[in-house]
């Protein structure tokens, strides 16, 4: 089975073969005509994907024999290149496309961009309505029942991909999903009903055995948790979303309470399945390797994060009677984002590289040994930093109103402080929402 990008291209792959005409003559000229396209888009992909990456050039350049002078110019113009670029990617009409305006989106922008620059073009928020309009214009395999059959198992893949993407969307710039409905979807919609069923029918009493008698966690073992506390995650941000839409829009209270039930069924199945196998992770999490590690980090701050969001959301609807309903969850979770944040920044993530034979143009040549390491922390190489830093703002709020009522002292106050500097700090520089924060601190 294909992974990553591979998985986009093959899908295009397949839906160019089935517009294959009959006609020899004509199937030339279009087969010509797609690989042409394909062409641009692939080359859209890596503008997006240098883009994207560029944030980590810095710290490459730190513990490596690299130099340059100007380095920051370097991460602004893979930043232009790419936005200048979305408009080409949004009327081609491709899976990769798809996965070139998501890693855009993900893309932070850089020091030095103005905000009128910012402004004078694309430069943020994957949506999926751009994608919901393909959905018919991209075809499906040949009537081949083997064809067929691989096309859908790799499209659901992509599809479940989108869908995490949408709701996450929705859940941090307070939007309406766009793949999937608003205030019952979680209730109704298949994707929703297949994910609760995934978690209540399969993976709870597969895994019923761990809860009840312990376990060693292996990094196989540890993998299986993680993936179903994957799906657990995205599953309870869908039902954050139904629920701070109800609240956006006023809906009527039965509605609103109907909303309010899935949310505490989502984090209850949560509780009850996941977190059991995520605590015993984390109390041997030390002898994990540190893809895992690392996916550790991303599931629990992803949780977490969806948990400070729901009960941000209830404080400013003014609806205490909902709140406390979930106080005792809401403080656990004040305090575990704290423990979530500093493993982050104290464990180390190791990328190990191999030697160049020749120097990058501009760059000075790398060192004599046949393999390279750089070391830095998890939070730094996570990468989404727009979860970090959202996590840091709703906790910062959490921190000055329990000092603000005399709940917790002076120097609890400068320690919770400390641990979410050193969050943002080891987050890459760049422009905006990370600077917010950073002086908000």
């Amino acid at each position: 089975i294909p992974l990553g990008i591979e998985l986009f291209s093959t899908l295009d792959a397949y839906s160019t073969k089935a517009t294959d005409h009959p006609e020899s003559s004509y199937q030339c000229e279009k087969t010509a005509e797609a690989a042409k396209r394909n062409e641009c888009v692939e080359r859209s992909l890596l503008a997006a994907a240098k883009a994207f990456t560029a944030r980590w050039l810095p710290l490459i350049l730190d513990q490596t024999r690299y130099y340059t002078d100007n380095i920051q110019e370097v991460i602004r113009k893979s930043w232009r290149a790419s936005r200048n670029d979305m408009l080409r990617v949004m009327n081609r009409v491709s899976y990769q496309s798809v996965l070139t305006l998501f890693i855009f989106s993900q893309t932070p922008i850089p020091c030095g961009i103005s905000e009128e620059e910012e402004e004078d073009g694309i430069s943020g928020l994957f949506r999926g309505s751009e994608v919901g309009t393909w959905v018919n214009a991209i075809a499906g395999p040949g009537t081949d029942p083997s064809s067929t059959e691989r096309y859908l198992q790799l499209e659901s893949r992509v599809y479940w991909a989108a869908v995490g993407w949408d709701t996450s969307a929705s859940l941090a710039y307070n939007v309406r999903a766009s793949l999937t409905s608003g205030l019952r979807g979680a209730c109704v919609e298949p994707v929703w009903l297949l994910a609760r069923a995934f978690l209540v029918g399969s993976f709870h009493p597969q895994t019923e055995t761990w809860r009840a008698e312990g376990l060693k966690v292996t990094d196989e073992i540890a993998r299986r948790v993680l993936s179903g506390a994957a799906v657990g995650s995205v599953y309870v941000w869908k039902n954050i979303t139904s629920l701070k839409e109800a609240l956006r829009e006023g809906v009527g209270e039965d509605s609103l309470l109907l909303t309010w039930e899935s949310l505490l069924d989502a984090i209850d199945v949560y509780r009850t399945s996941v977190c059991p196998l995520l605590n015993t992770c984390e109390r041997q999490i030390h002898y994990l390797d540190q893809e895992r590690r690392l996916c550790w980090f991303e599931v629990s701050l992803q949780y977490h994060l969806g948990i400070l969001t729901m009960v941000d959301a209830l404080r400013a609807a003014h609806r205490s009677d909902l709140l406390a309903r979930v106080l005792d969850l809401g403080q656990d979770t004040e305090s575990e984002i704290f423990n979530v944040l500093r493993f982050g920044t104290d464990s180390t993530y190791t990328i190990r590289c191999a030697r160049e034979t020749a120097p990058t143009r501009g760059l000075a040549e790398t060192t004599d040994a046949a393999q390279s390491t750089i070391t830095t922390s998890l939070i730094t190489v996570y990468p989404l930093i727009s979860r970090v830093i959202d996590s840091v703002a709703l906790t910062k709020r959490v921190v000055d109103l329990k000092h603000s009522r005399g709940t917790i002292s002076d120097d609890v106050y400068s320690y919770l402080y400390s641990v979410l500097t050193k969050a943002l700090g080891q987050l890459p520089q760049y422009r905006g929402r990370a600077t917010l924060s950073g002086k908000d601190l």
